[in-house]
């Protein structure tokens, strides 16, 4: 083909054809651009095909993230609210009860478990969204901004939590100048408290023979100071408060826009 287009210029050229010439390089020079173009569409068409194909891999692999996310933030919020019932269950205590009948043993078990467990987000496909500058890819400007304003949502929850434990860790100093931990059986003791979700009146709740068993050591709380008692209650007073604004307000809403991203995301990428 190139071989019959020099001979067709040459021709005309020998010719003296100037007009038909010119007419002809012209065609010729906006056949070479047309087939530039098309190439160029090819090439777009197929590059945004790749792009798709990515947009809607980091979309399945965001939505296996976010579930995740989701089945760790229940347990974080089931957690938070044991503590905060228990916390209640020693502000009652304490209030209903003399001082001489407040046992180290029930003091121990209402406050043993203090803080949820810290946040393990599943971050990988968003950071690598970020890094690799796929967000602008998304079409959906709804899904993008939800996916920002998750990421800003998690790192909040994050500078929450060290708040919180900055709290625990204050209640837990007024508790140990209060409370004798030293129990020959106490590891089997923590397993038992752990383990144990539902905690009302403490003499009807704590009947596991592990209990009964710690009843039997003669270890009192040091009542020397009356208000150690109620400085530490106080401290843990504050900590259920701000774990009801995560139980209340954070936990929920981050579970709900997590699951709303993950309906979004199924809804535009068709899985």
């Amino acid at each position: 083909m190139i071989n019959f287009f020099r001979k067709t210029r040459k021709k005309l050229a020998d010719d003296n054809k100037f007009f038909k010439y010119s007419r002809y390089a012209i065609g010729e020079i906006l056949l070479v651009v047309i087939g530039i173009l098309i190439a160029l569409q090819i090439n777009n068409w197929n590059e945004k095909k790749n792009q798709n194909a990515q947009i809607v891999k980091y979309a399945k692999s965001l939505v296996q993230d976010l579930e995740k996310d989701i089945a760790m933030l229940d347990t974080i919020y089931n957690g938070a609210k044991q503590i905060s019932y228990r916390i209640d269950s020693l502000a009652n205590h304490v209030r209903d009860s003399k001082s001489e009948e407040i046992s180290n043993l029930d003091v121990i078990c209402l406050t043993w478990v203090r803080l949820y467990r810290p946040y393990a987000w599943n971050r990988a496909t968003l950071q690598e969204i970020k890094n690799s500058g796929s967000l602008r890819l998304i079409n959906n400007e709804e899904i993008s901004q939800r996916i920002v304003k998750y990421d800003t949502q998690t790192r909040h929850m994050d500078e929450d939590y060290y708040g919180d434990k900055e709290q625990s860790d204050n209640a837990n100093k007024q508790l140990d100048k209060l409370v004798n931990y030293n129990y020959p059986n106490m590891a089997e003791l923590a397993e038992m408290i752990r383990l144990t979700t539902n905690y009302g009146q403490i003499n009807e709740t704590f009947i596991d023979p592990i209990y009964k068993e710690a009843q039997e050591y003669d270890l009192s709380l040091n009542k020397e100071d009356v208000n150690l008692l109620k400085s530490a209650v106080n401290s843990f007073i504050r900590l259920k408060y701000l774990l009801g604004i995560r139980t209340r307000v954070e936990l929920p809403e981050l579970i709900k826009d997590a699951q709303e991203l993950i309906n979004l995301l199924k809804e535009e990428y068709k899985f």
